[in-house]
C-alpha cells in the first residue's frame, strides 16, 4: 500500500472499502476476529445487536433498583403512618373519657 501511495506501479488498485458477505451467522464472528488480526476495521451488524442487549440488561438493572429504592421509602413512609396514627389514637382516648 505504501508503495502505491508513492507512485509505484503495482499494477494493483487501492480499495477503501470491502464487503464480505457471509452465509452462516455462526461464522461472522470468527471471520471478523480474522479480519481485526489483519489490521482491517471491521463493522458488522450484529455487533450493534450485542451493543444494543448490554444497554437493556443495563437499563432493565437501573429500573429494578429504582423500584426497590421505591418500595423500601414506601414501606417506611407506610411504617411511620401507622406508628404516628397510632400513637395519635393513644392520646384521643384519653380525652374522650377525660370529663374536664
Amino acid at each position: 500500500m505504501s508503495k502505491y501511495d508513492k507512485g509505484e506501479d503495482l499494477g494493483t488498485k487501492a480499495v477503501s472499502r470491502i464487503f464480505v458477505y457471509v452465509f452462516d451467522l455462526d461464522d461472522v464472528e470468527s471471520i471478523a476476529k480474522k479480519l481485526e488480526s489483519e489490521k482491517y476495521s471491521v463493522e458488522y451488524t450484529i455487533k450493534a445487536f450485542d451493543k444494543f442487549a448490554d444497554s437493556m440488561n443495563f437499563s432493565i438493572i437501573i429500573i429494578m433498583l429504582m423500584g426497590l429504592l421505591l418500595f423500601t421509602v414506601t414501606s417506611l413512609n407506610l411504617y411511620l403512618s401507622m406508628k404516628n396514627f397510632l400513637r395519635s389514637l393513644k392520646s384521643m382516648r384519653g380525652r374522650m373519657f377525660c370529663r374536664c
